[in-house]
């Protein structure tokens, strides 16, 4: 029943990695709508299974022992009834509460039932107040004993500490809005002064705005070369490319394969791997971070080395052709960076990369 929401599920998180947000809305909401058709199937079943698990909590005397829980076990049912007949259509909030409250219903009772029993359940009770008491006492420190058997602490006296306590702290809150209102009075006309200031500044700055507008349009037609220049060396299928908000720049090498537990390149890639080598000489002033990435399948730790292996092994390659290795960082984050669910063999495939970061231009000042 839940396969057609998965595949729409992992078709939304397919458009959304390759920039297709309209598609990726789209497959989104095919996805809810098969899960709602799940639900609208699962509900039935779920309220059979509700009420007889309320049946079995009346027959142990959950209407005596837990009749609060009991009746909202009962009122849960009633609305997720109320939906399944249409006579709501209003689907109701968490409906396996209702299960959940049926379930502790019946333990309730089978509690009650046991401590009515057992002669020595009251002292039990007695002790863990106390003892719970003594907790609150000496969070409050309120000096007391340390023996839960022995020492008790009134109720009253634990509400009273409380009270004062929040007494002692509208005191400081006061204080401080005191503080706050003589501060803003003292600095008025160290504000004024600072105003004026910042206006001069500004009048200042408005005079290079155009300047400044001039050399920002340049820097990006700049970067927008650059980056159709790199968009070209890949091949379709080849690559995924993402820009960032702040300049940095994604690779993400989906070609790129090694063995299982392998981090050796075989030489197919070569090619592939002397047009990254190319896109770091377009980007020739920035630092470049590889990071490799795998599946949850087998050990954390031995995953993380693995994929360190294999960030290092594209580094290694890069400095044979001329990258600086000053330029470059291998990371490796093994299982705990995933873009997709181990759940499905396609999502891991999709963890298992190497990803190339062109970190951000610095910035000038």
């Amino acid at each position: 029943l839940l396969q057609p929401a998965d595949i729409a599920f992992q078709k939304t998180i397919q458009k959304y990695e390759i920039g297709d947000l309209n598609q990726s809305q789209q497959q989104a909401t095919e996805a809810e709508k098969h899960y709602r058709s799940f639900l609208q199937r699962a509900l039935p079943p779920l309220s059979r299974y509700v009420a007889r698990a309320i049946s079995k909590a009346a027959s142990h005397s959950a209407k005596r022992y837990a009749p609060k829980t009991y009746l909202a076990s009962r009122e849960k049912l009633n609305q997720l009834r109320d939906y399944i007949e249409n006579r709501s259509t209003l689907m109701p909030e968490k409906p396996a509460t209702a299960m959940t409250l049926a379930v502790a219903a019946q333990q309730l009772s089978d509690e009650a039932s046991q401590a009515r029993k057992d002669r020595g359940s009251y002292e039990s009770l007695t002790l863990k107040n106390r003892a719970f008491h003594l907790q609150l006492a000496n969070a409050l420190m309120i000096k007391t004993g340390d023996n839960p058997m022995l020492n008790d602490v009134a109720p009253k006296r634990l509400l009273d500490e409380v009270k004062k306590l929040r007494s002692q702290l509208r005191e400081q809150r006061l204080q401080q809005q005191q503080e706050i209102a003589a501060l803003k009075v003292a600095y008025d006309a160290k504000l004024t002064a600072q105003q004026q200031q910042c206006k001069q500044m500004q009048e200042h700055q408005l005079s290079n705005v155009q300047e400044a507008f001039r050399a920002k349009l340049e820097r990006e037609t700049y970067e927008q070369k650059r980056q159709r220049k790199l968009r070209a060396l890949f091949q379709p299928g080849a690559a995924n490319i993402l820009v960032n908000l702040d300049g940095s720049l994604l690779i993400r090498l989906k070609k790129l394969q090694f063995s299982s537990a392998s981090s050796s390149i075989n030489d197919r890639y070569h090619d592939l791997l002397q047009h990254l080598k190319q896109a770091l000489d377009i980007y020739g002033d920035r630092t470049v971070r590889i990071e490799g990435h795998t599946d949850n399948v087998g050990e954390v730790k031995a995953n993380q080395i693995l994929s360190l292996k294999r960030a290092e092994a594209v580094r290694d390659f890069l400095i044979e052709n001329g990258i600086p290795a000053t330029r470059l960082k291998a990371l490796g984050y093994g299982e705990v960076r995933p873009i997709a669910s181990n759940e499905f063999a396609q999502g891991r495939a999709m963890n298992r990369r190497i990803d190339i970061v062109i970190t951000a231009p610095k910035e000038s000042h």
